[in-house]
């Protein structure tokens, strides 16, 4: 991880167990890790669970800003000013996600929209900006999806249609992200990690800090090397009941 140490990272989504993780195991990099969430009331929360776990070798530098990511106007907003305080962005993970438990065909309009806007528009936007910062600088970077694994596996009867399909729609925008740079000859990896979920809460059946783990060590591959897509899942769950 040498290279990346006093790098920008920018990790959406890190109110939850494994934004907290992303963010922490980052910081212990010794990135300056960006965590942004929408929900501004616990982001002292955050920041002291993020110390916690980065203890003994906080080296990087942990910064908290209030975005959703449904809103193009915040997204600017924030990306703006990281760029501006901090020279760039090298690294980002699009961790930040929204669950309707609804069919395509029926349920609430806007929660649908508010599924597309997040997973897919602000995962898109996101991108967009971090890659605007590493090319205009012409340096390395990496884009790292989150996925889930259950939108490899759509069940006949899962009522969470509209998360999946975006969740796919991710995957296709990890693989089409990929020929676009090398066609640009851009120096930036994608990598899309699915992680194996809980249907009842949505939580990783891993630890965050296992999936952490992964996510470290796919960073500190060579540049030359390219881990495209990752299906991350507990090894002896099969061989349950």
């Amino acid at each position: 991880m040498s290279y990346w140490r006093e790098k920008v990272a920018v990790v959406t989504g890190c109110n939850n167990e494994l934004g907290v993780a992303l963010t922490a195991g980052l910081v212990k990099e010794g990135m300056t890790t960006v965590g942004i969430d929408n929900d501004v009331e616990i982001v002292n929360e955050i920041a002291a669970r993020v110390k916690f776990l980065a203890s003994g070798k906080y080296n990087g530098k942990l910064v908290l800003f209030k975005c959703d990511t449904s809103s193009m106007d915040e997204v600017k907003a924030v990306f703006k000013k990281i760029v501006d305080t901090y020279g760039g962005i090298d690294l980002l993970i699009n961790n930040a996600a929204y669950k309707d438990d609804s069919l395509i065909n029926a349920g609430n309009k806007d929660t649908l929209k508010k599924t597309i806007d997040v997973n897919v528009s602000g995962a898109v936007a996101c991108t967009r900006l971090t890659v605007e910062s590493i090319m205009k600088r012409k340096t390395r970077g990496h884009i790292i999806h989150i996925n889930d694994i259950r939108s490899y596996q759509l069940a006949n009867q899962d009522t969470n249609s509209v998360y999946l399909t975006t969740k796919y729609a991710v995957t296709a925008i990890n693989d089409t992200l990929r020929h676009e740079f090398r066609y640009l000859k851009a120096n930036i990896k994608v990598t899309n990690i699915a992680v194996e979920t809980a249907i009842e809460d949505n939580k990783p059946l891993l630890s965050p800090e296992e999936i952490t783990d992964v996510v470290v060590a796919t960073l500190n591959t060579p540049e030359h090397v390219q881990i495209h897509e990752i299906i991350i899942e507990p090894a002896l769950q099969w061989y349950k009941g």
